[in-house]
């Protein structure tokens, strides 16, 4: 599968380009600014894609993190560690946050 974001309001959905491989830990992000989703895959740029629509910046709006809709098409398998930020992180700081040690973190706090 491929790293996706949907959009109920706008049905509007955005991938990232690479295919990901079963049974491999990936570190993966998405940042979202001006109705554009930018796709991360272990700190590096993996594609862009048009949301259709502004992303609610409450984490109380997210209906789903790793299924589609109502829990169709749900990921198998574990998520760690998993952040939301109130603003669009930049590519320098998602590669920061991939080279931070677990033990280490530095999150952005703007």
């Amino acid at each position: 599968g491929r790293m996706e974001l949907y959009t109920t309001t706008s049905r509007t959905e955005a991938r990232g380009n690479s295919v990901l491989d079963l049974d491999t830990w990936y570190h993966l992000g998405v940042s979202v600014k001006d109705g554009v989703a930018t796709f991360y895959k272990n700190g590096m740029e993996d594609g862009k894609g048009p949301t259709g629509t502004s992303i609610p910046s409450s984490p109380d709006a997210v209906k789903s993190i790793g299924a589609k809709g109502k829990g169709s098409y749900s990921f198998d398998g574990i998520l760690d560690e998993v952040a939301m930020y109130g603003c669009a992180l930049s590519t320098d700081e998602v590669k920061q946050l991939y080279d931070t040690s677990a033990a280490g973190h530095s999150y952005p706090t703007n």
